[in-house]
């Protein structure tokens, strides 16, 4: 049982030492690694010197720039000559035009972001009361009525370094930071897929069904050449090595250790232009939209940060419209507090950046987006009507479709977070918070509200 275990242990080293003495790429290779490929091949009596040589030559230079170029030209061609690596790939540039965009099956994707308690799972609360809306995520019970769904819908795929960190390295990175971003994102798609190994916010499977990974390994395919047992792992989400022995050659071994896929792969770069590759990445992301709803809207909670997002719509069938929720800097700060949230600023100077940068507030208010509507939370809580409207009308959604209305999202529940600062024990820097952020301020004495939101504020932390 051992002997097998070490010869697939080997196997698979044994392929990236030839492909290592064929290319001279030697990014995935650690000195460790191929310490325990020369004891194994030793124990198995498949020790090949001449192999074993070009190795070793090859692990005396670096991978950087002009010299790793000189070191591929002079060894591909010696190392060819005697067998074929199982990476070598030789076929023509690859050209591809972009593909039209199709009719796709919804009316409209959905964004709606907040910022660390900004009150954004209301309004996500929202649109699940409606009949012909996909609403991807966990509903956070402190805004509603109960929690509707037990995944969130914040996706790592389209976070940092996730999609676009792979496609900018892929297209303008060293050959190291292209070899990390190629491993993190097939292990990314790997972990996002795979309910035995994900947790949080990386696994949602609304999102991640078999056509999202399906469609995944298609684009990974297109843009390089991942050899057979790579594949094998990839579909049957399984890695080639279970480590289990007290082996001193095998001891404290990180590789066996790791638990990403990415480190069991084996692929070589494709011959593309750089246009091919944008437009296999275009309708690598178009793909994975047109096939998730069959309803008209789907709405995302937090799909990507405001920076990211904008980036998004280039590759979308049709811009992203994102709603944008803030809230009174002093209620969120004080509920950020309450759940000791550790990138939460606590001087003042400190949390008034993070407010309005951070946030993206301060950009929105300053330079309008067409397609995003910022809305207060306290609005759509003592504004219920007028808000829900904006929203409503903002993505072109029609009232008789919001066959539950208040069954999920009830403004009632919500209310207790407003004004919750009065309450909190450093009045002084709930005090300073309204100095220096005051323009976010939520005052109800200066807004227009109905009898009934006063009743509401009056029966909670504003009663008289």
């Amino acid at each position: 049982m051992f002997d097998e275990a070490k010869y697939k242990i080997w196997k698979h080293l044994n392929k990236k030492m030839e492909y290592l003495a064929a290319t001279g790429e030697k990014t995935f290779l650690s000195k460790r690694q191929y310490k325990i490929w020369k004891h194994l091949s030793k124990q198995l009596d498949k020790k090949d010197e001449e192999l074993e040589k070009q190795v070793q030559e090859m692990l005396t230079f670096g991978i950087q720039g002009v010299l790793l170029k000189e070191i591929r030209s002079i060894k591909v061609s010696s190392a060819v000559s005697s067998y074929t690596p199982p990476c070598i790939y030789s076929s023509p540039v690859i050209e591809k035009d972009e593909e039209k965009p199709v009719a796709s099956n919804y009316k409209q994707i959905v964004s709606v972001n907040g910022f660390y308690f900004s009150g954004s799972s209301a309004a996500l609360a929202f649109f699940k009361e409606f009949d012909n809306t996909t609403v991807v995520g966990e509903i956070f019970s402190r805004y509603t009525k109960h929690q509707v769904s037990n995944y969130s819908s914040e996706m790592n795929l389209f976070r940092d370094p996730g999609f676009f960190g792979f496609i900018d390295a892929f297209s303008s990175g060293t050959l190291l930071e292209k070899d990390l971003a190629i491993k993190r994102f097939i292990s990314l798609i790997n972990r996002c897929f795979n309910n035995k190994c994900a947790s949080g916010y990386d696994y949602n499977p609304q999102f991640y069904t078999q056509a999202f990974f399906n469609n995944s390994v298609e684009f990974i395919t297109n843009v390089l050449d991942l050899d057979d047992d790579t594949l094998t792992i990839m579909k049957n989400k399984t890695y080639p090595v279970v480590y289990d022995t007290k082996d001193d050659a095998f001891k404290n071994c990180s590789f066996f250790h790791n638990k990403g896929v990415g480190q069991y792969i084996l692929y070589r770069f494709k011959e593309m232009s750089p246009n091919a590759f944008n437009n296999y990445a275009k309708d690598y992301i178009r793909s994975l939209f047109r096939l998730q709803s069959s309803r008209e809207f789907y709405c995302f909670d937090a799909m990507a940060p405001y920076n990211i997002l904008s980036r998004l719509n280039s590759f979308m069938d049709k811009p992203i419209k994102r709603i944008a929720v803030r809230r009174d800097p002093r209620d969120q700060f004080v509920s950020a507090f309450r759940k000791d949230i550790a990138v939460m600023p606590r001087d003042i100077e400190g949390y008034a950046n993070f407010y309005e940068n951070g946030t993206g507030i301060k950009i929105l208010l300053e330079n309008p987006d067409p397609d995003t509507l910022l809305i207060r939370f306290e609005d759509l809580v003592l504004k219920y009507d007028e808000t829900t409207k904006k929203m409503m009308d903002f993505i072109g959604m029609d009232a008789f479709r919001h066959i539950n209305p208040k069954s999920i999202f009830d403004p009632s529940l919500s209310v207790t977070n407003i004004g919750a600062y009065r309450y909190f024990e450093d009045q002084e820097f709930i005090r300073q918070i309204e100095e220096r952020l005051s323009k976010y301020c939520y005052y109800p004495e200066k807004e227009n509200l109905s009898d009934e939101a006063w009743n509401l504020l009056k029966a909670n932390n504003f009663a008289a």
